[in-house]
């Protein structure tokens, strides 16, 4: 029996899913281009020529072959490939690990400092990375962030170093930054500052 394959985009390879992309503060990767997004379309190697046609050229290859694809999708898309397919591709950005300024939505030490503490998944560890916080200037966003891209490095070079067992390490350092980073993340409040 053939296998099934399925193939799932989250780039946007569309002219106006491209713009809404770019104009969409909840966007982190086409919002790089929110500027001017319909020049960084149009451009000789803009992203119609160096991102949207080889994208376009994959699903059209790809379903011509048969795989499932998939273009924008949901969660549910996800658990229905994986349930239904044998081999399951996501072609999407992933912003990795390090924690820029922009990823801070405050103005306030603080503040983030205040979060880290009120964070339901505290720890002591939250408690010593807030009081490194709290000894920056008020409005040190930058130290902020270094502080916090300091912490999901540390953290990740020691959860992998300090794993041991029968079984091998598989995940790469990226992949133990990124869980770090997400940990980190406390769940937003209804009011105030967060990360993202």
């Amino acid at each position: 029996m053939r296998p099934r394959l399925a193939l799932l985009t989250a780039l946007p390879w569309e002219r106006q899913a491209f713009v809404r992309a770019a104009l969409d503060a909840r966007s982190d990767y086409a919002r790089r281009f929110a500027d001017d997004p319909l020049a960084a379309w149009d451009a000789e190697q803009g992203y119609a020529a160096r991102v949207a046609a080889p994208v376009r050229s994959l699903l059209e290859h790809a379903r011509a072959l048969g795989v499932d694809v998939t273009d924008r999708p949901l969660l549910a898309d996800l658990h229905r490939a994986t349930c239904q397919c044998d081999a399951v591709v996501l072609l999407a950005h992933w912003k990795g690990a390090n924690v820029a300024r922009d990823d801070l939505r405050t103005s306030s030490t603080k503040e983030i400092g205040a979060a880290l503490r009120r964070a339901s998944h505290a720890t002591a560890a939250y408690d010593a990375l807030a009081g490194q916080i709290d000894v920056l200037a008020e409005f040190d966003i930058d130290g902020v962030a270094d502080c916090l891209d300091r912490h999901v490095r540390t953290a990740g070079c020691m959860h992998s170093a300090g794993r041991s067992g029968i079984f091998p390490e598989v995940a790469h350092v990226h992949t133990l930054e990124s869980e770090q980073r997400a940990a980190l993340v406390p769940p937003r409040p209804r009011h105030g500052p967060d990360l993202r």
